[in-house]
């Protein structure tokens, strides 16, 4: 799809890597899958944005929901994993919320970047919040359709800017 763009969501080490604070095994399995998609989006000049978890050493949700401290900004658990860094010219949003949209700049580099569709690897750590539903509180809900570019199953679903 012309002016899409690809999302990679909380790939972080804190939710990754062994022994990480709230670590998910199964996210390893599936970067190969993301590095791919990665280099797909590039290789096409589609815009890849990375929505990272990002707390405050303080931060009231993790006495809230009893988690441990993760993706504690400025810690090398809130930085994406080594395989799936960021390149020069890729953007990174931070976000302290399960949302992509709530509190972060993604709608406004969305649309200053002419996107109209989304395309995430379904491999978000916490993918039940996070993938695809970063679009579920966009005060605007700009998008009717979400592309899904599952390593994990291989769905494929669309989603595209609303009117276009």
């Amino acid at each position: 799809m012309k002016n899409e763009a690809l999302l990679v969501i909380d790939m972080l080490n804190d939710f990754v890597l062994p022994g990480a604070p709230l670590e998910v095994p199964e996210t390893r399995s599936v970067i190969k899958n993301i590095r791919r998609e990665i280099d797909a989006a590039r290789a096409q000049g589609k815009p890849v944005i990375y929505i990272c978890d990002t707390h405050a050493s303080d931060d009231k949700e993790f006495t809230k929901f009893g988690w441990p401290p993760h993706a504690v900004k400025g810690t090398a658990g809130a930085e994406v994993v080594a395989e799936l860094k960021p390149a020069p010219g890729d953007t990174v949003i931070p976000k302290t919320t399960y949302s992509g949209f709530f509190g972060t700049t993604l709608e406004e580099t969305l649309k200053k970047q002419g996107v109209k569709g989304l395309r995430s690897p379904a491999a978000s750590p916490i993918s039940a919040s996070c993938s695809p539903p970063p679009t579920r509180s966009s005060g605007t809900m700009p998008w009717r359709s979400w592309r899904t570019a599952s390593p994990v199953s291989r769905k494929r679903t669309t989603m595209r800017r609303s009117g276009s």
